[in-house]
């Protein structure tokens, strides 16, 4: 393997994007990543979780530099996290090249996972490889990589996280490096992101000819009245100074009636709540709940059945919750280095999807960092190649402050 990728964060961008990753990844990508951090000097674990076409590949990897053989505990971790698997590229005719092939136009690197967030890892590795080279203070980083960040995320950081407890694995501060910058490489970290649940209401009714709505039960009609009511509902009890207002979307509405002279006798409609940390999920869907039946009852309930009803619901709902960190002394040591790295001071932020960070948030505390994210999951998805190198060099000055500190302690 070339020592130039190990020290060229844009080479080993183009490297990455090369693996077509889509959710969930496993296999080629993680070992080359793998058999890179082991030369760099970093002790790899690899943790496949799940089967079948759900098998997804996790890797986590450990430097530690303890010369007085302290207790692991004593030392300083610090930790970031990612992930290789990208989103479809959909039409890749639409692409300027394509997706999977690493495209330099300009002064922009184009692929699919240059944004989100390829181009993150290959930063932190060059950082890392960088303080290595040099390092005297004890401290332990590691690193926390998944494949199942874009997918459903049900075999990745959520399992691991049991497994480094398990294994008594102590993590002081995580940056996952998602990215969330505005305008400037630096200028937003995320403590926090809201939940997002998502939903698919399906009303039954009966269907019948339109001129006669007495022998009817109108889906469409249920359906409707039930969506305004959760469009009207105001989700919130009180304002939230660290939060967006909790928003429901309607996605889509699908009737499936070809004809005009025909009452529909089923309509489904998808719906998204993000939401803040006065929810959980199961109360909210709950909420929602008890406003779709006041429209639509429950066909199981107090002795209905689908035969005894003319209207009546069904409801799926997936969620994650929530998650936010108080700002403290380790999100000050990273406004201090990307201060001192590029003269921006970030911006606390909780706007935006969710992110691998709500798994770790109740095992250490975590914030999102990274690159702009104007360009995620975009045809032509690309980034700048001042964008990586700023971003590496921002690394890499988190990763000596971190060192200094805990020097200090």
């Amino acid at each position: 393997m070339s020592n130039d990728l190990k020290l060229d964060e844009v080479a080993l961008t183009e490297r990455l994007i090369e693996y077509k990753s889509v959710s969930p990844a496993s296999g080629e990508i993680f070992d080359f990543v793998e058999n890179l951090l082991q030369e760099i000097g970093l002790h790899c674990t690899r943790l496949p979780f799940g089967k079948g076409d759900e098998l997804v590949d996790n890797l986590y990897a450990e430097y530690i530099y303890n010369p007085d053989n302290l207790p692991e505990h004593q030392l300083f971790h610090l930790s970031f996290c990612g992930h290789l698997d990208v989103v479809p590229a959909g039409d890749e005719t639409q692409w300027q090249s394509p997706p999977f092939t690493p495209t330099i136009i300009g002064d922009r690197l184009i692929g699919r996972g240059a944004v989100d967030m390829k181009s993150a890892v290959a930063s932190w590795i060059v950082a890392l490889n960088r303080f290595v080279t040099d390092n005297k203070t004890p401290i332990i980083i590691s690193m926390i990589i998944t494949g199942d960040e874009e997918d459903k995320a049900i075999n990745g950081v959520r399992k691991i996280v049991p497994y480094l407890q398990a294994n008594d694995k102590k993590i002081d501060f995580c940056i996952t490096g998602e990215p969330t910058s505005k305008h400037k490489v630096g200028d937003v970290m995320k403590i926090g992101r809201r939940g997002s649940l998502n939903g698919t209401l399906t009303i039954h009714g009966k269907q019948g000819h339109v001129a006669y709505p007495e022998q009817c039960a109108n889906a469409a009609h249920a359906l409707t009245r039930i969506l305004q009511k959760l469009i009207d509902e105001e989700w919130d009890n009180q304002p939230d100074d660290a939060f967006p207002p909790s928003s429901l979307q309607i996605t889509t509405i699908d009737i499936g009636n070809q004809v005009s002279n025909i009452s529909p006798n089923k309509a489904v409609a998808r719906f998204n709540i993000r939401y803040n940390h006065q929810h959980d999920g199961e109360a909210l869907k709950q909420k929602i709940l008890n406003i779709i039946t006041q429209i639509a009852p429950n066909p199981y309930d107090k002795g209905n059945s689908p035969e005894t009803l003319d209207i009546f619901y069904q409801l799926e709902t997936s969620y994650s919750n929530s998650f936010y960190c108080q700002a403290g002394r380790n999100h000050q040591t990273i406004i201090e280095a990307v201060k001192k790295a590029v003269d921006i001071t970030p911006e606390y932020s909780t706007e935006g999807g969710i992110s691998d960070s709500r798994f770790l948030a109740d095992f250490c505390q975590v914030v999102d960092f990274g690159l702009c994210n104007a360009q995620m999951h975009q045809t032509n998805e690309s980034v700048k190649l001042a964008d990586i190198r700023t971003l590496t060099t921002i690394y890499h000055e988190i990763i000596s402050h971190f060192a200094q500190n805990s020097a200090q302690q």
